[in-house]
């Protein structure tokens, strides 16, 4: 067995510092009209009756009532309801909206808005890494080829003609 010692060469770390530009949000403000409701105090003046009793003497009639009959002839007019046929026109008059457009010049207030320019100082947060060496356990495979031998029986005459078993060993490779 033959120990194999292998140099492997290990990357060193180079810091190079690089300014990179991180863009950050800048509000702008824009006006919007927002109605407000005002609260106002309304002062209403309700008369207050005041009822005061005052005594006025009234003359009142007094009515005596006295039966007299007196008769009068009446005449009872007793209707009975015919059907009689009557041709009666009738006018139908339908009435269609007739749309027509007419263009009235309204004006209306247009608010102008003048900006001025307000500097706010807004906090941005900048994040430098540093390198940090963090032990890694790596794992190699390693292939060691050892030789195999192989036997081959050859089967040799001599100058006798007798055979004679010969063995002969050979080395080959073979990965295990």
């Amino acid at each position: 067995m033959q120990i194999v010692e292998k140099v492997r060469e290990v990357p060193q770390v180079m810091v190079e510092e690089k300014v990179v530009e991180i863009p950050t949000l800048l509000y702008q403000e824009k006006i919007v009209e927002v109605p407000k409701v005002s609260e106002t105090i309304l002062t209403r003046q309700v008369a207050r009756v005041e009822v005061q009793e005052v005594e006025k003497q009234v003359i009142r009639p007094v009515n005596e009532v006295r039966e007299h009959i007196v008769e009068i002839p009446h005449t009872l007019t007793v209707e009975r309801v015919t059907e009689v046929p009557v041709i009666q026109p009738v006018e139908v008059l339908r009435q269609v909206p007739k749309s027509t457009t007419k263009q009235i010049e309204k004006q209306v207030t247009k608010p102008v808005p003048h900006y001025r320019e307000r500097i706010v100082e807004v906090p941005a947060v900048l994040v430098t890494e540093q390198l940090v060496e963090v032990p890694t356990v790596q794992i190699e495979e390693l292939v060691k080829e050892v030789p195999k031998p192989e036997v081959q029986i050859v089967q040799k005459k001599d100058s006798r003609g007798a055979t004679d078993d010969y063995s002969r060993t050979h080395s080959g490779s073979s990965t295990d």
